[in-house]
């Protein structure tokens, strides 16, 4: 018996070794398993702020789309517009001129007063000139516009050029301003 005593007493030792080993390797295995988790975690939260950003820069695009939409909208009402304001500065239509600038501009005689205090003398006649638009720009806030023309002429080595700043006053575009470039 005392030797399947010693055999039992060495299996025993064995299976406790045996099972040391395994508990800790099964230790081991849930540390590395807490670690995985948290990686996980933190690559889960990584992932919700690329996702926020994402969306944000959507929201963004989305912006950016309706407001270069709206400008170029913007550009053909107010190309339409700058040339029949043009019209009526030469022929000195100054009823009409009234309805499309903004309130800030006065009329004194066949002057037309702007809010920067430019004055734009009315009825000046050029000969086959044709306005050609140079640039034109909507403010963020989608208030303010501005754009370039240039006035070609037959036989005229100088090309006069006139920024037009348009307001929105009551939704709708009004001239507030020429500068002479």
């Amino acid at each position: 018996m005392k030797k399947n005593t010693l055999v039992l007493l060495i299996l025993l030792m064995v299976l406790s070794i045996f099972t040391y080993i395994k508990l800790d390797e099964l230790k081991n295995s849930k540390e590395y398993s807490k670690l995985l988790i948290e990686e996980i975690e933190n690559k889960e939260k990584e992932l919700k702020e690329i996702s926020m950003s994402y969306e944000d820069k959507e929201d963004e695009f989305e912006r950016f789309k309706l407001h270069y939409k709206t400008e170029y909208e913007s550009r053909n009402l107010i190309d339409i517009k700058s040339r029949q304001i043009y019209d009526a500065f030469i022929n000195q239509d100054i009823e009409y001129l009234k309805n499309v600038v903004s309130n800030n501009v006065k009329f004194k005689n066949e002057i037309v007063i702007f809010e920067n205090d430019y004055e734009f003398s009315l009825g000046v006649k050029y000969e086959n000139y044709v306005l050609r638009q140079r640039y034109y720009f909507l403010n963020e806030d989608d208030t303010k516009f501005v754009t370039g023309y240039e006035i070609l002429m037959d036989n005229v080595e100088f090309v006069p050029v006139y920024i037009f700043e348009y307001i929105k006053e009551n939704g709708e575009w009004k001239l507030n301003n020429i500068y002479e470039e």
